[in-house]
């Protein structure tokens, strides 16, 4: 065997040693129930390790999800948080409500707004726009 042979094969236990390291757990499953007893940063900025007080830990990426995540995550929670939080997801769900008139609103009046400022320069599209009225279901 080669040293370069050699080489990978080292570096394949090395890695294969480390994802059996005593102690990690790598499915977020076997958290359930454990207390988190510290929190180190990783040197390169976006992850760390947890360590539970029954001395397994994990290895995670750093807390950045997405707006859309957060609110999935708040949602997927909803059975058990809203009859402590009734409050909170009222007011989501006034906010939730508001943003979609308003979206709704919004496409609107872009949409009318493209009307008009092509309606001089396309003369057909008065006459488009008005089968396209007569050809909708009332």
């Amino acid at each position: 065997m080669s040293a370069i042979e050699e080489k990978w094969a080292a570096n394949e236990e090395k890695a294969a040693y480390i994802k059996k390291f005593p102690g990690l757990f790598l499915n977020w499953s076997e958290a359930l129930g454990k207390k988190i007893n510290k929190v180190v940063p990783l040197n390169d900025g976006i992850g760390a390790v947890l360590l539970m007080e029954d001395g397994t830990f994990t290895v995670v990426s750093k807390i950045d999800p997405t707006i859309h995540q957060i609110y999935e995550g708040i949602q997927s929670l909803r059975p058990e948080l809203e009859p402590r939080l009734s409050g909170a997801y009222r007011t989501l769900d006034e906010k939730v409500l508001r943003d979609k008139r308003m979206t709704s609103k919004a496409r609107l009046e872009k949409i009318l707004g493209a009307i008009r400022n092509n309606m001089s320069e396309i003369p057909e599209l008065k006459e488009e726009i008005e089968k396209l009225i007569r050809s909708l279901p009332h």
